[in-house]
């Protein structure tokens, strides 16, 4: 498999775990999980949508 193709299955599962984010109000459980949880989601979730993440290629 070539570098490339490599990074772009990368970047393409990398775009599924953004999307990813925004279903998680719609998991059936998230009534279940704690305070503290439902915090640590909110926090990466901020930081996804403000962009402070790094991706793959920065790496």
């Amino acid at each position: 498999m070539s570098e490339e193709l490599l990074l772009q299955k990368i970047e393409t599962i990398e775009t599924l775990i953004i999307q990813l984010n925004d279903k998680i109000d719609n998991y059936l459980g998230m009534e279940d999980i704690s305070k503290e949880e439902k915090e640590e989601i909110k926090k990466i979730r901020d930081e996804i949508d403000s962009g402070e993440y790094v991706t793959l290629n920065d790496l």
